[in-house]
């Protein structure tokens, strides 16, 4: 209970909530969230209230979407919004509309809450807003991918993303930063620049008669990036027909140009 009230009032002085005196015409449960550091985060349980919200229709891109544009990438950098809910503010209806009871009394959300449905979509839009014209830049929710092909082009695209978050007082936390690496981690998988030396050693020695079965080690990659896509028609042909396939020009500059493909692409890891 203490720990609550110390939390109550730290986010009072930082402009997260305040109290609310008059009656509202809604009223929510307080939710206590774990983080796995140790710490906790509130939230609403907002329930009967999500049920009359109009949602914010914004796509939302899925990580999938991202990997085929990050081909031929080599450095990367990763940026945390830190409290990216809070960083939208709410007007007086809206914050209303979130208040909440405690054992200390009634506040509501100054700041947008975890629990309103259409607050994911809110926060893409407002990224989208504030960086989307700027290139190689991949925002998933609020975690940010700067995918370069070198050191300095990388420190130019952040130095662009730092004056923009500057002019939308936009905030990152300084603990997550993940600042010009060969391998980050993002969205729960970890980027790579290369495949296992192994791996790649496997299919530059492979024999130049590949059978249907085969085929799978090519496959493997093509999502990861977009030139494959033009490089395995003759493995593809094989697979469907279930037959060896000589490996004579061009067929065989189509194979081994994939085979390349896999030493200059980065490789993605399921965390």
């Amino acid at each position: 209970m203490p720990e609550l009230k110390k939390k109550l009032k730290e986010m009072e002085e930082n402009g997260i909530k305040e109290v609310v005196d008059e009656p509202t015409e809604w009223v929510h449960n307080l939710v206590i969230a774990q983080k796995l550091e140790g710490s906790f985060r509130l939230c609403l349980d907002p329930k009967a209230l999500n049920k009359n919200i109009k949602s914010e229709i914004f796509e939302i891109p899925t990580f999938e979407q991202i990997v085929p544009q990050l081909g031929g990438k080599k450095v990367f950098t990763t940026l945390d919004q830190k409290d990216a809910y809070w960083q939208v503010e709410l007007d007086k209806a809206s914050s209303r509309l979130c208040t909440f009871n405690t054992p200390f009394g009634r506040y509501c959300f100054k700041r947008m809450p975890f629990g309103i449905p259409s607050a994911s979509e809110i926060l893409r839009k407002r990224a989208y807003e504030t960086f989307g014209d700027i290139v190689r830049l991949h925002i998933l929710h609020d975690d940010a991918l700067i995918a370069a092909e070198t050191e300095a082009e990388c420190d130019e695209i952040l130095i662009k993303v730092l004056k923009r978050a500057r002019e939308h007082n936009v905030k990152f936390n300084l603990n997550k930063i993940q600042l010009r690496q060969q391998e980050v981690t993002y969205m729960g998988r970890k980027i790579r620049l290369l495949k296992s030396p192994g791996y790649i050693r496997h299919a530059s020695t492979r024999r130049q008669d590949w059978s249907a079965e085969n085929t799978g080690d090519a496959q493997f990659p093509k999502s990861f990036h977009t030139k494959h896509v033009h490089t395995d028609r003759t493995t593809k042909t094989a697979s469907k027909k279930r037959s060896t396939v000589s490996m004579e020009p061009p067929a065989r500059e189509g194979t081994t140009t994939s085979k390349e493909n896999l030493e200059c692409r980065p490789s993605f890891e399921t965390l």
